[in-house]
């Protein structure tokens, strides 16, 4: 043929192939990452550098005002906390119940069957289908945005 041995050819296809994947993966990554750089740089970048043209891809100063005006409204101030504190417990239940469901799918048949079955249901539902009438019963009795609601 062209005086490369097949088995050669087809390390050469492998590695170029792998390569490609690796590119692909790593503009995959920056892209979803870029969203969130460009959050954590306005919020630590004074006013002038946020709106200069063109525009600093790395802030030259630091500030922290935009935070500090964030957390000087007690409102904001308080909603804030709530919201760590909802997504603190919130995490800690899903990994408790996760470990649970992970150690009866590991161990019989039944659990690996009846968690498939969940994690699939959940899945498939859309999150607007639960969202907006958990919302609505909360807002129902004035629970809606209150430490116990």
């Amino acid at each position: 043929m062209n005086g490369v041995e097949p088995s050669e050819q087809f390390v050469h296809n492998g590695l170029a192939a792998s390569v490609i994947r690796s590119a692909v993966a790593t503009a995959i990554v920056l892209s979803a990452a870029m969203p969130l750089y460009l959050l954590i740089k306005q919020a630590v970048t004074p006013e002038l550098q946020s709106f200069a043209w063109p525009p600093f891809w790395l802030p030259h100063h630091l500030t922290d005002s935009h935070l500090k005006s964030v957390f000087e409204v007690g409102e904001l101030r308080a909603s804030i906390i709530r919201s760590l504190a909802v997504a603190l417990v919130c995490g800690v239940l899903a990994t408790a119940m996760g470990a649970m469901l992970g150690y009866a799918m590991a161990r019989s048949g039944w659990g690996r069957r009846a968690g498939m079955t969940s994690v699939t249901v959940t899945r498939l539902l859309p999150m607007i289908a639960v969202a907006l009438p958990l919302a609505l019963a909360l807002i129902m009795p004035g629970r809606y945005d209150r430490p116990s609601g």
